[in-house]
Formats: C-alpha cells, sequence, structure tokens
C-alpha cells in the first residue's frame, strides 16, 4: 500500500475465508513499532472473534 508520501508500505490483510469484501467490511488496523522490537506471529483471541464476525485485520509492516 502507498502512504501518503508515496513510500510503498508492505501490509498483511487477514479475513476470514469466502468474506465478500466489498468495501463496506470493517477494518482493524493494527500497528506497532519501536526500539528496536518487532512484532511477532502470535494468536489472539480477540483477534479470531474480529475476523469471525466478518471483520479484516491489517497489519502493516512499520519501519522507523
Amino acid at each position: 500500500y502507498e502512504s501518503k508520501d508515496g513510500t510503498k508500505v508492505p501490509m498483511f490483510l487477514v479475513h476470514k475465508s469466502g468474506l465478500t469484501l466489498n468495501g463496506d467490511n470493517p477494518v482493524l488496523l493494527y500497528g506497532y513499532g519501536g526500539f528496536n522490537i518487532s512484532r511477532r506471529p502470535a494468536y489472539s483471541t480477540s483477534w479470531v472473534f474480529w475476523l469471525e464476525q466478518g471483520g479484516i485485520l491489517a497489519l502493516p509492516n512499520l519501519r522507523g
């Protein structure tokens, strides 16, 4: 995805299989970055609930 200044930002988009992507889906944008700490793959029950309800999870790969 492209940021406001034109910088390309890689991003993971996660959603339930078979979900109709029509622009009406709610999106949870989660980002963290700082102090040389990266976000690693993890399981989150709250994210699973969000996805089961038809939401989309967006995880940008932020860099300093």
